[in-house]
């Protein structure tokens, strides 16, 4: 991992890049200074002798040879971060970091502003500069990963803000997420305890999601997102008009059609950089060995007891984490069961409620619980927080209510209680 600084002239690149190889013990290196030693002339002469396509042929295989070291302060300059070609080689192992400043605080820390005229004839210095900066603005912004304001800081203070973001996202022990993800999931890594190494571990997840209906979609939608590196969908229904109005992963195109495999479609399109697993099964016991065997984590998205029980044996046989889910009206619950640490869903429900009726939803429960679900997974794959282990969450929207009530083991559970 490396980091990158750019940005125009007068924003102390120089400064902080030595600032910042000097705390982490890493290599300063100057782009335009390694142009000048390798060509054995200044970047104005070798742009007249020899042409800008020259020059920035020069440039780009300088870039490749500093993105494939490691540990490497870069100062670009302004304009080499401009050019796509330098952005996608830099940030395949790198964090960039641009230094923003406004035109005034430029000309001021550029030493001679002052007698400095304009290229543009007409205009003043000022005015050059704050014209060259609206140009290159959407590109630095386009190449970056994060925008650090210069005004009114010195060295010292950039080089600690730029510290604060990498300190969180790159630790340098952790393994390498490739630019394209470490882009799409740069927020949340910024989370205390997350960084890159949770990160990674969410990329090296597996998760099996019992049912892809109302709380199917919105938790599978939001692990998706967060960048867990295999989801397993399981559900034997097809898409129905009636699910529209919770199941935002369907359209009503996709009405009659399977829907693991709609839904498999929506979420590489949301994030191409997990794998979907879509399987059109039905859950029993006889199959739950080979639909959720090797799983990190368990989902019970479902919407009868009778499987959810054969979720339960499973994950107590096999000591999987399960996050559980119910929904009916304006009202849900949340648990995560880990056996053999918490009591299991009989320990709960030991019973199974009748399934013949078409029960109501309004489509914000699922949204709120399967979301819910969704963080829950992400805790503990992340190993971040605390989860609702020998809790039951019930959320009440008639009146946006959400109570814990505790839920101690039944010693002489069927299922768990031999369990140890």
């Amino acid at each position: 991992m490396n980091i990158v600084l750019t940005g125009y002239r007068g924003t102390g690149k120089s400064a902080v890049a030595r600032l910042l190889a000097k705390k982490l013990g890493w290599q300063s290196l100057s782009l335009d200074a390694m142009i000048t030693q390798q060509e054995g002339r200044t970047i104005p002469r070798i742009v007249d002798a020899s042409g800008w396509e020259y020059f920035r042929d020069v440039e780009a295989a300088l870039i490749e040879d500093v993105a494939a070291r490691d540990k490497v302060i870069l100062d670009t300059g302004g304009g080499a971060i401009l050019r796509p070609q330098n952005v996608r080689a830099l940030r395949e192992n790198s964090l960039v970091f641009w230094l923003k400043a406004c035109p005034e605080t430029i000309v001021a820390r550029i030493k001679d502003s002052a007698a400095r005229p304009a290229l543009t004839q007409g205009k003043t210095f000022l005015e050059e500069i704050d014209e060259v900066l609206r140009e290159r603005t959407p590109l630095y912004h386009a190449a970056a990963d994060f925008e650090i304001d210069t005004d009114g800081k010195a060295p010292e203070k950039i080089a600690e803000d730029i510290l604060y973001y990498f300190t969180r996202i790159a630790e340098p022990a952790a393994p390498k997420l490739t630019g394209p993800e470490r882009s799409r999931y740069l927020r949340q890594m910024l989370i205390k305890g997350w960084g890159l190494q949770g990160q990674q571990r969410l990329r090296s997840a597996t998760v099996f999601i019992a049912g892809a209906g109302g709380l199917g979609c919105p938790a599978a939608l939001y692990l998706a997102a967060a960048g867990v590196g295999t989801l397993r969908l399981c559900d034997f229904g097809c898409v129905e008009a009636s699910n529209l109005n919770r199941q935002l992963l369907y359209t009503g195109e996709d009405i009659g059609k399977e829907k693991v495999l709609q839904a498999a479609g929506a979420l590489r399109r949301v994030n191409p950089h997990v794998l979907i697993e879509p399987l059109f099964e039905k859950i029993d016991d006889a199959s739950i060995e080979r639909l959720a065997g090797g799983a990190d984590l368990m989902l019970d998205c479902l919407d009868n007891f009778e499987t959810r029980h054969v979720l339960n044996r499973f994950a107590v046989r096999k000591r999987i984490p399960l996050v559980h889910a119910g929904i009916e009206g304006l009202a849900g619950q949340l648990s995560f069961i880990h056996p053999p640490h918490t009591p299991c869903l009989f320990c709960m429900f030991p019973g199974s409620p009748p399934t013949d009726r078409v029960f109501p939803v309004a489509g914000v429960t699922p949204g709120i619980i399967g979301t819910a679900q969704a963080a829950e997974a992400l805790k503990w794959l992340t190993g971040i927080g605390s989860t609702l282990q020998g809790q039951l969450l019930v959320w009440d929207g008639t009146i946006m209510e959400f109570q814990k009530i505790p839920i101690a083991k039944d010693k002489n559970c069927p299922v768990c209680s031999g369990a140890s």
